[in-house]
């Protein structure tokens, strides 16, 4: 059996519109409905999932790699303290970039295949 909160079980023990006021005919979820909402839900995030992929693979193709920065003592003597800045980077190869691109289009793709 399904867990209680999916929305074939709530059709089914009437729970459909519990807390909600009647609205007529048109609020009635019926269990075909209520697996083309959660098809829906699915879809969007894997079409969320896939865009997200497509933006961090630019970001990484154009990029090529993460700079910071930190602090590092150079002198310390008595009351005497020294740093200097120090610049570092976390390379990202292009390859990776390229994968995430290519894997958040085709997500984007099965997502609006699916809602098809």
């Amino acid at each position: 059996m399904r867990e209680a909160g999916h929305p074939l079980k709530r059709y089914r023990l009437g729970l459909r519109n519990l807390g909600q006021p009647n609205k007529g005919f048109n609020n009635a979820v019926g269990p075909k409905n209520a697996l083309l909402i959660e098809e829906a839900k699915n879809m969007k995030s894997i079409s969320l999932v896939g865009i997200l992929l497509v933006v961090l693979g630019a970001l990484a193709l154009a990029y090529q790699g993460i700079t910071y920065t930190h602090r590092e003592k150079v002198l310390d003597i008595g009351p005497i303290h020294a740093t200097a800045d120090k610049q570092e980077r976390i390379p990202l190869p292009p390859l990776l970039g390229g994968l995430a691109l290519v894997g958040g289009v085709v997500l984007v793709f099965v997502g609006a295949r699916q809602k098809a």
